[in-house]
């Protein structure tokens, strides 16, 4: 009987000395990703899928801005809507790039099936023109467009509230400023630090990004524009001071949301029937487009 019970406990000890070493082997549970880690992942994935679509929301402004973008090929292309006092369901600015070549066209109006046509020196015209409706051309000769720049180095803070889809990072100032409200950041370009960033929040999706939050007064601080600087840019309705102006552009929030990435973008250069060879300098003479009968 003491036999038995002594092969017994041994067969036990033997059992649990192999437990132990089969459990100290065991590999320990990774940890989660960091914050950075986070993003360090969705900025691969959007590097190596190489293109992707965006849509940017100025809440309080009523504007919408789509594009997509080609990182591999000089291929930008994007829109505006917003409404006007002739158009109030929305009047759109279309504005791309080809190879190297810019257009932009127009949703309402005379033009409304031309292209205007422009190179590198009428970009100061070009801009003018376009940014009447607020649209962004400033960066069309790239092919990283600023929305898509703020997302391929920003630097961690941590989780919001510690939520692993809710990153809170820094991004770069202009990028963001130029994305959003492209008008003014183009009338601040020359005061603007390149290095400079503001705080953002970025939502994931798995491991790319799927959005991004903030709001011009970030912007403005960051900057360091007050009421008076307002007043130059251009954006400061009459009957209103620039004080006022400041503030309501303070609080308007930017919604930005990323998708459709690694999918295939096409364009074609516009039919040359299409296309409105202008002297931006003198944009009401000579301009023609046999589309538009003109």
């Amino acid at each position: 009987m003491k036999l038995r019970m002594h092969a017994c406990v041994a067969a036990l000890l033997i059992l649990t000395a192999c437990g132990s070493e089969q459990q100290a082997e065991k590999p320990a549970p990774k940890p989660p990703p960091t914050a950075q880690e986070v993003l360090d992942t969705a900025t691969k994935h959007l590097k190596d899928s190489g293109t992707g679509s965006y849509t940017i929301q100025n809440t309080g402004l009523n504007t919408l801005v789509e594009g997509e973008f080609d990182l591999d090929e000089p291929y930008v292309s994007q829109s505006m809507t917003m409404p006007t006092p002739d158009e109030p369901n929305g009047y759109t600015v279309y504005t791309y790039a080809y190879e190297d070549e810019a257009f932009v066209g127009f949703s309402e109006g005379e033009l409304k099936k031309c292209y205007l046509r422009y190179e590198d020196s009428d970009f100061s015209e070009a801009f003018d023109l376009a940014e009447g409706s607020g649209v962004n051309i400033s960066d069309l000769k790239s092919t990283v467009p600023p929305v898509v720049e703020m997302v391929m180095d920003p630097k961690a803070r941590g989780f919001a509230e510690g939520n692993p889809d809710n990153v809170k990072a820094d991004v770069n100032l202009v990028a963001a400023f130029t994305a959003s409200l492209p008008k003014a950041a183009f009338t601040f370009a020359d005061s603007l630090d390149e290095k400079a960033t503001i705080p953002v929040t970025l939502q994931m999706d798995g491991d790319r990004y799927a959005g991004a939050t903030y709001s011009l007064g970030t912007i403005f601080r960051e900057a360091n524009i007050d009421a008076g600087d307002v007043r130059r840019t251009g954006l400061v309705d009459k009957g209103v001071t620039p004080k006022q102006a400041l503030n309501m552009l303070s609080s308007v929030q930017v919604t930005v949301t990323y998708e459709s990435f690694g999918r295939t973008v096409e364009l074609a250069r516009p039919k040359k029937s299409r296309i409105i060879e202008v002297d931006f300098e003198n944009i009401d003479a000579g301009a023609t487009c046999r589309a538009a009968g003109r």
